[in-house]
Parts: structure tokens; sequence; C-alpha cells
């Protein structure tokens, strides 16, 4: 969801870099939602990669669910447990959203 993909999918960066403040924005990530689903519905790939909207030189991934079985996320030997990584989102005003 970034470079050539973009111009792939018929949108821009502007289209799909937009305030994360939903409820001054409604719809601010409709169209970054339904390519993400359109992916996700019509392909076997895991996830996507997209340029960060507050660090545009930082490359993002979301993982689609299905690859939960193919990766094993480990700190100090550990699995990272999910509510971790929801505590930690929340602590700085983020979420994970399940499309």
């Amino acid at each position: 969801m970034h470079g050539k993909g973009l111009s792939f999918q018929g949108v821009t960066v502007a289209d799909i870099s937009a305030d994360h403040n939903v409820e001054i924005y409604p719809g601010a990530y409709a169209k970054a939602q339904a390519i993400s689903a359109q992916v996700h519905a019509t392909t076997d790939l895991d996830g996507i990669a997209y340029r960060s909207r507050l660090e545009p030189d930082q490359i993002c991934v979301a993982l689609f669910d299905r690859a939960d079985h193919k990766i094993e996320l480990v700190i100090e030997g550990k699995p990272i447990d999910r509510s971790w990584v929801d505590n930690l989102l929340e602590s700085h005003g983020k979420h994970i959203v399940d499309v």
C-alpha cells in the first residue's frame, strides 16, 4: 500500500493518508480498509506493507489473522501476548483494527 502498489489500486497517498481521529473525520480510513479487505479476500497474502503516516520513511506491516500460525513473536524467550500489545497501543491512544 505504497509506491506503485497505490497506483495499482487506483488511489494516491492523499486518498489513504488521513487524520487518525475518526470522530473528527468519519470514514478517514475507509479507502485503506477497503483495499486491505480486498487484498485479504482475493489473495493468499498474509498482510500488507504501508508507509507510516507519522514517519513516512518507515514501512509498517499489518498482518492478517491468517498469519498467526506462520509466525512466532518472541521477546526474551517468551511469546508476546496479544493483551500486552493491546495495552501498549492503548497507552499511546492507538488500537488494532480488525478488518
